[in-house]
């Protein structure tokens, strides 16, 4: 059996709405979102 997986990522805003997934390059990480969650406040965020 492989070993599983673990992934680190944040969730963010309402727990209510439709998820929005927000992935990045391999190159970036998490804060590359941080603006444009912003935009996106009445949703639920999630990424790494």
């Amino acid at each position: 059996m492989a070993d599983p997986i673990r992934l680190a990522y944040r969730e963010s805003g309402n727990p209510e709405a439709p998820p929005l997934v927000l992935l990045h390059g391999l190159t970036s990480d998490g804060t590359r979102w941080d603006e444009v969650a912003a935009h996106f406040a009445g949703s639920l965020l999630s990424g790494p």
